[in-house]
C-alpha cells in the first residue's frame, strides 16, 4: 500500500449554528479541499463523488474491507479501508484503488492520472468530517494510493476533538471520496520516469552528462535537430581522423548515434576533441559563448569542403547602424554581420517589445545635435535596421547583466514572452529583398535554471515543425505540453511575489537562447538526413564498433560455458614466500600474486587439461596432481586435499570438489584457485590422518628475507617436529644436527612456535599448513644482529614487520591549475613502492623523494584516490589513516611538486598579480608568496620589494572580472578576500591622490562591438567638472597611450546601469560627463589580443 500522509486531517470546524449543512456544500468543501493540492494537471476528463455506508463498524473483523466497486469515467474505483490500521495500529487507513490497471488484459502502460479526497463523516451531520486530498497516476504497480495515517481511532468516537458529533456514532458511519479524472494526453502526468525509455517513448535519445556538460548537451540536440546543420557536418571529411582528436568526426559520430542508437550517447569523446581534460568537463559553462566558439571552430574547419559557407548561410544576417540628417541630404551608415542577436529581457514585455527596442530611431537634435561632415551642426536620427535576417535565427535573451547598484552581474528572471510563430519584416529596411517572408517558426529553446553562480540548462525542441514539442533533459527526453515550452519559461512576473499561493515561488527557469527557423525555408533547413548523407567510413565504422561491442558481449552470455582456472604452483609461491601466505590474489595493499590462468571449457575432460598443463611445464602428464585450495576462515588460502578425479572426468564435474573464487567485477567468469604439484608421486595417498603435506619456508635474519624450501610430507600425525629437523636441515643442506626454532603460520598476526618435542596432532599441524623455521640464534649472533638498529631476528619479528607493509600505487596530479606546479618527469607519472603503515607524512615524502631523485622532500604534497583536498602534514598522520583498510582498495596517493616547500606552503598562500605601466597595459606577473593573515598593504609592500623600482609612487590594487572593475582595495582589507581570476596594482595616477569635489570617478572598458567581447584592462578615470567631452576624450587618449591615428578607429560611448551604450560622438563634444553615473566605453580591436584580452570562459582548444 502507498500511503502520502499529511501531518494533519482536514476537520470541519464551522461554528455550530441551526443552519442545515446539505449534501451538496459538503461535496463542495471536498472539492475545495482537492484544490489545496498543487499537483499539476491537465484537461478534466470526469469527476464524480461516491458515498459508502459503514452500519456495522465494530463488527469489521477483516485486516481490510473493499467498498461496493464504483465507476467514474469509464474507470473501475473502490475504497480500500484498514479499519485497524495498515501499519501503525493507532489509525485507521483508507486508500483509494483502481481495478482497471490490475485487470489481466491491461497494457504495460495502463494508468489514470486522478486527484481525489477521501473523508469520513458522521451518517446523519454532513458538517461532522474529517478528510485528507492526493493525487496519483494509476499503475499496475501501484494501483492503490491513500493514507496510512488517515485518521486516529481516539479521534473516531470524540465529538469534542472539533467535532459536532462523532465520526462514528450508534456504529454506524461513512466514507467519501471525490475523483477527478484528468486527461494525460502526452502520457506524462505524474509520471516517476523510473523506468523510462525515451527512445521507445519519444523516438530520441538524450545525452549522458559527463557532470556540468548539461549546456553542451542541450546546445547539441538543438543544432542536431537543424538538419541542415548536421548534413553540412556530415560533408567535412574525417576519413583519417581519429576522433578524439578530431571535433567533426567526433561531432559527426555524436549525431550518428543520436540518429540510430536506442541508448543515451557518451560525448566524451567530443569533450576530449576539444582538448578539454576532466575538470574542464566538470565545469558548467555559458552556453551562449558555447554557441559561438563551437560555430567559429566548424566554421573554420569547413573552409575548402562541400560544407564551406554553411554556417553563413544558415546563421549570418546583416544589420545597418546608420545616422540620417532630417534637413539635409547627408547620412552616415556602416553594414554588419552578425551569426546571433543580443536582446534586451529587462524593460521588455516580450520579443516583439524587444526588437522594437533594438531598432528603436533616436533623435539627435538640440544639444544633441549630429555633426555632418561639411554641414555642422543638424537634427538627425540614429538607429539599427537589419538589412538581412538568416534562414534560423538565433536570439540570445539578456538574461545576464552588469547590475551597477550591485557592483556585480546578476540574472534577470524577469517575465519575457516569446511566440510560437513571429512576423519580422518590420525590422527590415527598405532596400531589404522584400521577395522573401520574414515569417519565423520557433524550433527550440534552450532554458536555464539557477542563477550567475551555477544552474542547469535543457532544451524544448519542436524537431518536425509539426506542433509537436520534446523536453531534452540530458539523458531523459520527454513530450513536452505548450505550457511547458512558453508559459512556465516565460519568466516571473512582476505579479508573482504578490500573489498570496503558496505554490507559487521566485522562478529562476527561464529561456536563455531562442532559435526560429523562417518559414519559407522550413523544407530546406529540415529536409530529412538520408542514409547517403552520412558519410560511408563514418556508418561503417560505427556499425564495426557495434559488432565488436556485440561480439564481446557474445563472449559475456557464453561464458557460462567456460571455467577460469589459476594454478598455484611451486614457482608462484616462492615468489610469494617473502610475504603473508602461499599466494595474494585480493588484497591490492600487497603485491597480486601473478598466477598462470587457463579458460576452460567445462566439458574438457580432465585428461585434456593435465595434457595441455603438460606441454607447458614440461613434464609427464601422470606426475600432475591437482589439490583442492580452500580459504580457511582467518581467510589464508591453503590446499587441502588432492582431489579425487580422473582423465575422464569433465572439468565442470571435477570442480564440484573446488569452491570458485570471488568474482572478478571485469569478468562473468567463474573462477577456480587449484593447487598443482609435480613432484609428489600420485601413488602416495594424501589424508587428514597420514601422508599429509606442509609447505616449509626458511628465514634468514641476516638478509631479513624469508624463502620457500619445498614440501614436504608426514607419514602420521604423532610423529614428533625433533624426528623431522634432520630432513628440514638436508632440505637446506645444512649439517643434520643444526638446531632450528620452528614456528607455523597461521595467518599474519598469528605465527606460533612449535616445541620440537610436540607431536603433529598435539601443535594442530595438518594439510596446507606451512611451518616455518630458522636457526637457533647464538648469543654471539644475537649481539652482531642487534649492531643493525632495523635489525629483524625472529620469524614472529618478521611477520610483524611484513604485515605493517603496505602497497602503494602513487601517480602524479594530472590536474596542474597553480602555476607553481611544476611536473614530475614522465619516468615517474605511477609508480610502487613498499611502505610501512607506521610512517608519518615525513617519512613517506622522503621515500617518494628518494624515489623520483627529489632533493627535497618537503616539496612534495599528496593528494588521496577521488580528492581534490590535499592531505595536511601533521604528527599524527600515519600512512594507515591516508588509505583505505579494505581490502580490495587499490591505494592509490597522488602526489605533485611544488617549487616551495609545504612547511612554507600551510602559512602562506600564492597570489598572481599584474602591474600595470602608466596607460594600463599589463607590464608584467607577479608571483607573491605571502602569509594567509597578510592585509593589502602587506601585499603591496612586498610587491615593491619584488619591483626593485626607485621612486615608486603610492600603488592601488583592483580586481576585474568580465572586462569590468570589480572592487578597488583598500590597506586594510585581507588578502583573503582576493579570490577573482584577475588581479591588478596600479600607480596611483597624480590626479586621482587627492578627493576634490570638482572630481567624480568612473571606470573605462574595452571591448570590440559588443560590451561582451571584452578586452584589456579596465581602468579608473577622473571627470571634472565643468569638462567638455572634446578634452576629456583626449585626456583618455593619453591615459591609454594611443597615437592619434590609432585612436581615431577608437569609438567612445557611455555605458548605462543597463548596458545600453550611446556612442558618444562630435556632436557630443561640447556635452560635460561629470555628472553620468555610468561607464565609459571603448570600442575598438584588442591592440595585443594574445597577451591584453580576457580568455573566453569556454575555449575549445583543437
Amino acid at each position: 500500500m502507498k500511503s502520502t500522509d499529511i501531518d494533519n486531517n482536514y476537520n470541519n470546524n464551522m461554528e455550530i449554528d441551526d443552519a442545515p449543512f446539505t449534501k451538496e456544500q459538503y461535496v463542495s468543501e471536498l472539492k475545495r479541499l482537492m484544490e489545496n493540492d498543487n499537483a499539476t494537471v491537465a484537461e478534466v476528463y470526469a469527476e464524480s463523488f461516491f458515498e459508502w455506508e459503514i452500519e456495522d463498524w465494530s463488527k469489521l473483523e477483516n485486516k481490510k474491507e473493499y467498498s461496493p466497486e464504483f465507476i467514474i469515467g469509464d474507470y473501475k474505483w473502490r475504497i480500500l479501508l484498514f479499519p485497524k490500521g495498515n501499519t501503525e495500529k493507532e489509525f485507521v487507513s483508507a486508500f483509494l484503488d483502481n481495478l482497471n490497471v490490475k485487470e489481466e488484459n491491461a497494457s504495460e502502460n495502463e494508468h489514470v492520472c486522478a486527484k481525489f479526497v477521501l473523508s469520513i463523516r458522521n451518517y446523519n451531520e454532513y458538517k461532522c468530517f474529517s478528510a485528507k486530498p492526493s493525487h496519483h497516476r494509476f499503475n499496475g504497480k501501484e494501483s492503490d494510493w491513500g493514507f496510512n495515517r488517515f485518521i486516529e481511532k481516539t479521534h473516531l468516537y470524540n465529538e469534542n476533538n472539533n467535532y459536532i458529533r462523532p465520526l462514528i456514532e450508534n456504529d454506524k458511519t461513512v466514507l467519501s471520496v471525490y475523483v477527478r479524472i484528468y486527461k494525460d494526453e502526452l502520457g506524462i502526468l505524474w509520471h516517476d520516469f523510473a523506468n523510462w525509455d525515451s527512445k521507445k517513448e519519444t523516438g530520441y535519445v538524450g545525452f549522458k552528462n559527463q557532470g556540468a556538460t548539461c549546456y553542451m548537451n542541450s546546445l547539441l540536440q538543438a543544432l542536431y535537430f537543424t538538419n541542415y546543420f548536421r548534413k553540412a557536418t556530415y560533408e567535412i571529411p574525417t576519413e583519417n581522423d581519429i576522433p578524439i582528436k578530431s571535433i567533426p568526426l567526433a561531432l559527426q559520430r555524436v549525431f550518428y548515434n543520436l540518429q540510430y542508437s536506442n541508448q543515451s550517447v557518451d560525448t566524451r569523446e567530443l569533450t576530449k576533441s576539444f582538448g578539454w581534460d576532466t575538470v574542464e568537463s566538470f565545469t558548467q559553462h555559458d552556453i551562449q559563448e558555447f554557441n559561438r566558439e563551437l560555430q567559429d571552430n566548424l566554421e573554420t574547419k569547413m573552409k575548402g569542403t562541400a560544407a564551406d559557407g554553411a554556417i553563413s548561410r544558415l546563421f549570418r544576417g546583416k544589420m545597418k547602424s546608420y545616422i540620417e540628417c532630417i534637413n539635409i541630404n547627408y547620412n552616415s551608415n556602416r553594414i554588419e554581420e552578425f551569426y546571433d542577436i543580443q536582446l534586451n529581457v529587462k524593460g521588455c514585455k516580450g520579443l516583439k517589445e524587444s526588437f522594437d527596442e533594438y531598432i528603436k530611431v533616436e533623435t539627435l537634435d538640440g544639444d544633441n545635435q549630429y555633426m555632418a561632415e561639411g554641414h555642422g551642426l543638424q537634427d538627425a536620427r540614429k538607429g539599427v535596421i537589419f538589412e538581412s535576417l538568416p534562414p534560423v535565427l538565433q536570439l540570445q535573451l539578456k538574461r545576464f547583466e552588469y547590475d551597477i547598484e550591485r557592483d556585480a552581474m546578476v540574472k534577470i528572471n524577469d517575465r519575457f514572452e516569446f511566440p510560437d510563430t513571429v512576423d519580422l519584416t518590420n525590422y527590415l529596411s527598405k532596400d531589404a529583398d522584400k521577395s522573401i517572408k520574414y515569417i519565423y517558426r520557433l524550433h527550440s529553446v534552450l532554458v536555464h535554471s539557477g542563477d550567475l553562480h551555477g544552474g542547469h540548462y535543457c532544451a524544448f525542441i519542436q524537431p518536425k515543425l509539426d506542433g509537436k514539442w520534446f523536453k531534452f533533459d540530458d539523458d531523459r527526453v520527454i513530450p513536452a505540453t505548450k505550457e511547458s515550452v512558453f508559459e512556465e519559461n516565460f519568466g516571473r512576473s512582476q505579479h508573482d511575489n504578490e500573489r498570496n499561493n503558496t505554490h507559487l515561488k521566485t522562478r529562476i527557469t527561464n529561456a536563455y537562447m531562442l532559435a526560429y527557423i523562417r518559414e519559407s525555408d522550413i523544407s530546406e533547413i529540415l529536409a530529412p538526413i538520408k542514409d547517403s548523407d552520412i558519410p560511408k567510413h563514418l556508418s561503417e565504422r560505427i556499425k564495426k564498433e557495434e559488432h565488436e561491442k556485440e561480439k564481446a558481449e557474445q563472449e559475456k552470455r557464453e561464458q557460462h560455458r567456460f571455467v577460469m582456472i589459476s594454478i598455484l604452483d611451486n614457482d608462484a609461491i616462492r615468489e610469494n614466500s617473502n610475504r603473508l601466505d602461499l599466494c595474494n590474489l585480493e588484497n591490492k595493499q600487497y603485491p597480486i600474486s601473478k598466477l598462470k590462468e587457463y579458460k576452460v571449457l567445462k566439458t574438457d575432460t580432465v585428461g585434456q587439461f593435465k595434457s595441455k598443463l603438460a606441454g607447458v611445464y614440461g613434464v609427464n602428464k601422470e606426475n600432475i596432481r591437482f589439490w583442492n585450495v580452500v580459504r580457511r576462515q582467518n581467510k589464508t588460502k591453503r590446499p587441502e586435499l588432492p582431489t579425487n578425479e580422473n582423465d575422464d572426468m569433465s572439468i565442470e564435474e571435477m570442480l564440484k570438489f573446488h569452491k570458485p573464487l570471488p568474482k572478478d567485477k571485469d569478468s562473468n567468469f567463474a573462477k577456480y584457485l587449484i593447487y598443482v604439484n609435480f613432484s609428489l608421486s600420485p601413488k602416495i595417498k594424501i589424508t587428514n590422518e597420514y601422508n599429509f603435506m606442509v609447505f616449509l619456508k626458511y628465514y634468514d635474519p641476516d638478509t631479513k628475507k624469508m624463502e620457500f624450501v619445498g614440501n614436504y610430507i608426514i607419514d602420521k600425525k604423532e610423529k614428533k617436529f625433533s624426528e623431522m629437523v634432520p630432513d628440514f636441515n638436508n632440505m637446506k643442506h645444512f649439517p643434520t644436527d643444526t638446531q632450528l626454532l620452528l614456528y607455523e603460520e597461521i595467518k599474519p598476526d598469528m605465527i606460533d612456535e612449535i616445541q620440537l618435542n610436540q607431536t603433529c596432532l598435539e601443535a594442530e599441524i595438518g594439510n596446507g599448513d606451512i611451518i616455518c623455521f630458522q636457526k637457533a640464534i647464538t648469543p654471539e649472533h644475537e649481539i652482531r644482529l642487534r649492531s643493525d638498529p632495523n635489525a629483524i631476528i625472529t620469524i614472529q619479528q618478521f611477520f610483524k614487520y611484513i604485515k605493517n607493509k603496505v602497497l602503494i600505487i602513487f601517480k602524479e596530479r594530472e590536474d596542474k591549475k597553480d602555476e607553481h606546479f611544476v611536473p614530475a618527469s614522465k619516468e615517474f607519472y605511477e609508480f610502487q613502492i613498499e611502505l610501512m603503515r607506521t610512517m608519518n607524512y615525513d617519512d613517506v615524502a622522503r621515500a617518494v623523494a628518494e624515489k623520483i631523485n627529489l632533493s627535497d622532500p618537503m616539496k612534495l604534497r599528496f593528494y588521496e584516490a577521488n580528492s581534490n583536498e590535499y592531505i595536511e602534514r601533521r604528527d599524527e598522520v600515519r600512512l594507515s589513516s591516508l588509505i583505505n583498510n579494505n581490502r580490495y582498495s587499490s591505494n592509490i596517493i597522488y602526489y605533485e611538486i611544488q617549487d616551495i616547500a609545504i612547511t612554507e606552503m600551510e602559512t602562506k598562500r600564492f597570489i598572481n598579480v599584474k602591474f600595470l605601466n602608466k596607460h594600463h597595459q599589463e607590464q608584467k606577473t607577479y608571483k607573491l608568496f605571502i602569509s594567509k593573515s597578510a592585509n593589502i598593504k602587506d601585499l603591496l609592500n612586498l610587491m615593491e620589494k619584488s619591483m626593485k623600482v626607485e621612486n615608486l609612487g603610492k600603488l592601488r590594487l583592483y580586481t576585474a572580472i568580465s572586462g569590468r572593475i570589480e572592487h578597488i582595495f583598500g590597506d586594510e582589507d585581507k588578502v583573503q578576500l582576493l579570490q577573482t581570476q584577475e588581479i591588478y596594482v596600479e600607480e596611483i595616477p597624480e590626479d586621482q591622490l587627492n578627493k576634490d569635489p570638482n572630481k567624480s570617478v568612473i571606470q573605462v572598458i574595452h571591448f570590440k562591438n559588443d560590451i561582451s567581447n571584452y578586452h584589456s584592462v579596465p581602468f579608473i578615470f577622473n571627470l571634472y567638472k565643468g569638462e567638455k567631452f572634446i578634452e576629456t576624450k583626449k585626456r583618455i587618449q593619453k591615459s591609454i597611450g594611443m597615437g592619434d591615428k590609432e585612436f581615431s578607429k577608437v569609438k567612445v560611448c557611455f555605458i548605462d546601469q543597463y548596458n545600453n551604450l550611446t556612442y558618444l560622438e562630435e556632436k557630443y563634444n561640447e556635452t560635460e560627463l561629470f555628472n553620468y553615473s555610468g561607464s565609459i566605453g571603448l570600442d575598438y580591436p584588442c591592440r595585443n589580443p594574445n597577451l591584453n584580452s580576457y580568455e573566453k570562459a569556454v575555449k575549445i582548444y583543437n
